[in-house]
């Protein structure tokens, strides 16, 4: 998955993760930090159905989300 990752990276501009809510912030962090270190100018739209803003505000912050889909 990371060298998946990190050859759309070389080719895109921009990702969407959907259902990101059902994934482990740890696991997300890890693959868009690595995706940004091929294209630093990534950005990442996220679907996130989250049960408070707060919730989403940790996500947005720990992973680095520019846009949340909901």
């Amino acid at each position: 998955m990371l060298e998946y990752v990190r050859i759309m990276a070389q080719y895109f501009d921009g990702f969407r993760m959907d259902n990101l809510h059902g994934t482990q912030i740890s696991v997300a962090r890890y693959m868009i930090k690595e995706a940004r270190r091929v294209n630093p100018n990534l950005i990442v739209f996220a679907e996130l159905f989250t049960s408070s803003d707060e919730e989403t505000a940790i996500f947005v912050k720990e992973i680095g989300i520019n846009s949340v889909l909901k």
